[in-house]
């Protein structure tokens, strides 16, 4: 069953998760919309238990690159191999 209460939650956790992504695409100079490939990657950041603080890190490095997203998502799997 679910709940109206249930499904403002998950709204509400979409909105956190797209806000923490629009200031990611800022950072690393990507001017659009989060879209689900953003926080499907932003999941499997999370479960290899990198913080904000980590994800935006990798976010300067990438900066300027032709695909950022995908720049941050190599420069973390490395990090992870630590």
């Amino acid at each position: 069953i679910i709940t109206l209460s249930s499904v403002g939650d998950y709204f509400d956790d979409i909105k956190k998760t797209d806000e923490f992504i629009s200031k990611l695409l800022l950072k690393v100079g990507v001017n659009r919309r989060p879209n689900p490939w953003d926080r499907e990657n932003l999941n499997v950041w999370k479960t290899w238990n990198f913080s904000d603080e980590m994800i935006l890190e990798a976010g300067k490095l990438a900066c300027g690159k032709s695909s950022p997203i995908a720049y941050m998502n190599g420069i973390l799997s490395n990090w992870k191999k630590f």
